[in-house]
């Protein structure tokens, strides 16, 4: 499978609108080895703390979770964090299953969703947060344009994370994603 075939067969889910079933697989992708090791808390999450992170969900403004989805099964997660509208800027993640990922997937995902977020949402920055250690996310991250920053003081408050120094801020403009979209479809799609 190409990686333009992968980019036509993404497609994302709201969590609010996921089933119950959804809902646990999302737990099971969250709770595999290689994708909590690259999280700020890398701790298994229970059913029921899960549960709890799902409910934030509901009608919240400025916090979004979609499943990712490849063809119509669920292979991770895109999530938007501090969402706010007066500075026009949201920080993002997404995460791939390990037992569904093929070599070109995570390339096309970050290729979809950053569409999808630039498109349907009103924002001029979109920032992510890369442990140091995760050096095939952050090669990926730089690919697609994005640009190492200093980490904020509110970094700690807002995830609650005390080794700064093992987390790297990165920021997309739409201004340079606009850009770069077209050099990056043709290149990789």
């Amino acid at each position: 499978m190409n990686l333009n075939n992968f980019l036509k067969e993404i497609n994302t889910k709201d969590i609010n609108d996921c089933n119950q079933e959804e809902i646990k697989n999302i737990l099971q992708i969250r709770n595999e080895e290689k994708i909590r090791k690259n999280m700020f808390n890398s701790s298994l999450i229970s059913l029921v703390s899960h549960r709890e992170w799902v409910k934030k969900f509901k009608n919240n403004k400025k916090n979004f979770f979609f499943g990712i989805f490849l063809k119509e099964k669920l292979i991770g997660g895109l999530g938007l964090k501090n969402y706010d509208q007066q500075f026009n800027h949201v920080d993002w993640a997404f995460y791939i299953s390990d037992k569904d990922n093929k070599i070109g997937l995570g390339a096309s995902v970050e290729y979809f969703s950053l569409e999808y977020i630039f498109t349907n949402f009103n924002i001029n920055s979109l920032f992510c947060y890369v442990l140091t250690s995760n050096s095939e996310v952050l090669k990926l991250h730089n690919k697609f344009g994005f640009k190492k920053i200093d980490l904020d003081n509110d970094f700690n408050k807002r995830y609650n994370y005390d080794n700064i120094q093992n987390v790297q801020r990165l920021i997309l403009t739409k201004e340079s994603w606009n850009f770069r979209k077209k050099n990056i479809k043709k290149k990789y799609f």
